[in-house]
């Protein structure tokens, strides 16, 4: 009969030991995974998404059409429940955003002197999706600064 008591009171114990949180690293406000700091701020590319949690932004690309682009500037408008958190670039492209909601403007340049990259430019959405976003105004230049009438700027 001891034995049994022994085992049970054991295996309560045992079973109390794994739901202890004992040692549980705190969750930083702007964490991915954590409450999005005051304005809505958050650490590392993550968004401050719904419940007010930092979380992975939802990537859209964009593509331009010419290939003897080297600048490009876009705006973007919003549709009810979607937003742009930021424009992200990689690859070499450099550029900025700007975001007024509802609309959001994007000037990137290529590298060097070369064609965009196929994921060089993308779109950081902190909430809704791609069918969200229009593309409302866009003008790309060639390397010497020439507009180039027939270049469009696409979202996929």
């Amino acid at each position: 009969m001891k034995k049994l008591i022994l085992g049970v009171f054991l295996a309560v114990g045992a079973i109390s030991l794994q739901a202890c949180s004992c040692g549980a690293k705190a969750c930083t406000a702007g964490q991915a995974g954590c409450a999005c700091r005051d304005g809505n701020q958050c650490d590392d590319g993550a968004v401050c998404g719904s419940g007010n949690l930092c979380q992975a932004p939802t990537l859209v690309g964009l593509q331009v059409s010419d290939g003897a682009a080297r600048g490009c500037e876009v705006v973007l408008t919003e549709q009810p429940g979607t937003a742009i958190a930021f424009g992200k670039f990689s690859g070499g492209v450099v550029g900025t955003s700007i975001r007024q909601a509802p609309r959001v403007a994007l000037t990137f340049v290529a590298p060097k002197d070369s064609a965009f990259p196929g994921d060089g430019i993308q779109l950081a959405l902190s909430s809704g999706q791609l069918s969200g976003v229009t593309v409302t105004k866009s003008s790309c230049v060639d390397a010497k600064g020439a507009k180039l009438p027939g270049a469009s700027v696409t979202l996929r």
